[in-house]
């Protein structure tokens, strides 16, 4: 017995009507029927025109009504995504978010995360829209605030950490992601060689650190200047950099390699790392 083509509420706007119906055609083309998805494919759309409302509040005059606006997309597109991976749950191909970030790998079993987390907790982050850099701001500075799921990058971690490195280690034994290196690892990597002050030995405090690495180096023309001038330190040497363990390197000497990763590893996984020459500021 045949049925009847799905049908597009009529209180939705001509252009809302079409999306819902393009949308339930591919519901369709994926074996999964609209009946018991309907209310959730008119949610769905119903966040796309508010976030297409928002969009023109980003080009405003008033910093405020932008700000507003980017942290209201920013909410409203987690939203979209969660609804958008409800409406494709169990189809044959489920159909990709067109906003999702190119490079994102595919959720792990279990795992109920917006898109655009579950890729920055796993460093595959690709382009990313306007709207996203806000999301984005929010995940690499632990802001809840401006994040997508509306949770702390911290806590996030805490919680889906374990099914990233499951994957992770397989695909890059002796290494791990940057989510690990900042909340995880128990200190920084060891220093084994080169030449080169951290500007914070001059300054006082920690220095910024990334996958165990720090950073903000002396550099040679610093050394002309107060507070570093006459005090013994070292300028970055391009031709010596400071090195560093490699992270394999790291996670065997704190005994955290995983069972039967470690034969995993070859000889240049433990080559020391140098770190790369940061632009040099000039004050002459």
């Amino acid at each position: 017995m045949g049925t009847s083509a799905p049908q597009a509420p009529s209180f939705l706007k001509a252009s809302e009507r079409r999306l819902w119906s393009k949308i339930a055609s591919e519901l369709a083309q994926n074996g999964l029927e609209i009946g018991p998805r309907a209310e959730l494919l008119t949610d769905y759309v119903g966040i796309e025109a508010r976030i297409a409302a928002m969009e023109k509040e980003t080009k405003s005059d008033d910093g405020k009504i932008r700000m507003a606006a980017h942290r209201a997309i920013s909410v409203a597109t987690a939203e979209r995504r969660r609804l958008h991976a409800r409406l494709f749950v169990g189809g044959r191909k489920p159909k990709p978010d067109p906003r999702a970030p190119a490079e994102a790998v595919e959720q792990a079993p279990g795992v109920e995360l917006d898109e655009l987390s579950w890729a920055f907790l796993n460093d595959a982050v690709g382009d990313v829209d306007e709207d996203q850099k806000w999301a984005l701001f929010g995940l690499c500075w632990d802001d809840a605030w401006f994040a997508p799921s509306r949770r702390k990058t911290r806590d996030l971690w805490a919680e889906f950490g374990p099914a990233v490195l499951k994957r992770w280690i397989v695909d890059k034994p002796g290494t791990r992601p940057w989510c690990w290196w900042k909340y995880e690892a128990p200190e920084q990597r060891r220093r084994v060689g080169g030449t080169g002050t951290l500007r914070c030995e001059a300054h006082g405090g920690k220095p910024l650190v990334r996958m165990g690495l720090p950073e903000g180096w002396i550099m040679p023309n610093d050394l002309r200047w107060h507070p570093f001038v006459g005090r013994g330190f070292q300028g970055f040497d391009v031709d010596d950099p400071p090195t560093f363990e490699s992270q394999a390197a790291f996670l065997e000497r704190h005994g955290l390699l995983v069972a039967g990763e470690r034969k995993r590893l070859k000889a240049a996984d433990f080559v020391s790392e140098a770190i790369r020459a940061p632009l040099e500021k000039s004050f002459a």
